[in-house]
């Protein structure tokens, strides 16, 4: 901050020193014409503006060049109200506005070669990411997979009960370590995308198949569904949003007490479609609200298991389809997710 201001300092000093100067040695004209001086003055004004952008750079070379330009069209401003000799107005202006706009256009161009090396470098970072991802995927399943393998075989030789239990746990634990990679590959493969693919669906569809997916886990602990869609919702989605809703799902069900139930609807707000996942649970402290949606995060760190990594996957999809997602509190205990989704007519 401090370079910055005493580099405003000498610019702002040496314009008004040549203002002076100027003044000193040449006279002011009797009369001149305004539509000339607007447009000079109006040039002068943006390369000022310009100034802002230059100096973001960084970039000495940018900077000198654009004060000689500047100077240049400073130079030919004064012009407009004063008698000097002609080459003054000819070949100073031309050699010190043609000077700045050589030195800046080779400083544009070392900085986009600098962007492309960039970019190039990125480019291959992610693709090194994903493949070391890809790679680590297949080998932490396969090994997973060989304990869920050997797991099973050992629970069809009719072992003792403590044996039974303990092969019960070994499941359950392998079973949410595959869960967990699954996810994490999931998000990462999210985060490397910045756009999808749209065809026209419908999100009672979209949301009965996620409920089928999560039929096992309500059935498990006698959760009641209670869905309130009736029709049509059309909306520009991709095969993806269906994991949303099924990450959300199997949160409600996670979370809400044996017996209770859990309620879906809608809502028509402007050019959404908003739906609503109420759930039975212990609901989400405010302070829990604001980072319940980034990865690792959990709000509930108690006997249920989780990874922190679903609700992350939920909102990078919502991204990508140009919605949000929320959470409140549901008045009749719990939480609410709200997703929102672009209609179909839509302009997003």
């Amino acid at each position: 901050m401090h370079t910055e201001n005493k580099f405003y300092k000498i610019c702002i000093f040496l314009f008004l020193l040549t203002l002076l100067l100027w003044l000193s040695i040449f006279p002011l004209k009797s009369s001149f014409d305004t539509g000339d001086v607007a447009v000079e003055g109006l040039y002068l004004f943006c390369a000022l503006l310009s100034l802002l952008i230059i100096y973001k750079l960084d970039d000495a070379r940018l900077v000198a060049g654009w004060f000689l330009f500047v100077y240049g069209l400073f130079v030919d401003f004064l012009d407009e109200f004063t008698h000097e000799p002609d080459f003054l107005s000819v070949y100073f202006e031309a050699f010190l506005t043609a000077s700045g706009l050589l030195i800046i256009a080779s400083g544009f161009y070392y900085h986009l070669r600098e962007w492309e090396q960039t970019n190039e470098q990125l480019r291959y970072e992610i693709s090194f990411k994903e493949t070391l991802l890809d790679v680590m995927r297949h080998d932490l399943l396969n090994l997973a997979n060989v304990v869920k393998g050997y797991s099973d075989l050992l629970s069809m030789t009719n072992p003792d009960p403590d044996t039974t239990r303990y092969l019960d746990k070994i499941r359950k634990g392998n079973d949410a370590q595959i869960k967990m990679i699954k996810d994490i590959s999931e998000l990462a493969r999210l985060e490397s995308v910045t756009a999808i693919t749209f065809q026209e669906m419908d999100l009672s569809l979209i949301l009965k198949e996620a409920l089928n997916e999560s039929a096992f886990l309500y059935h498990e602990r006698n959760i009641q569904i209670i869905n309130e869609l009736e029709g049509a919702y059309p909306v520009h989605a991709n095969n993806i949003l269906k994991q949303a809703f099924v990450n959300i799902l199997s949160n409600a069900a996670k979370y809400s007490p044996e017996g209770s139930s859990v309620r879906i609807y809608a809502e028509d707000v402007d050019a959404y479609w908003r739906i609503n996942i109420a759930d039975s649970g212990p609901g989400i402290a405010d302070e829990d609200k604001v980072h319940i949606f980034k990865r690792f995060s959990r709000a509930h760190k108690g006997s249920t298991s989780g990874s922190g990594i679903g609700l992350a996957i939920v909102w990078h999809i919502i991204l990508l389809h140009k919605g949000s997602v929320n959470v409140h509190d549901n008045p009749a205990g719990g939480s609410i997710f709200s997703l929102e989704i672009p209609k179909v007519n839509s302009e997003f």
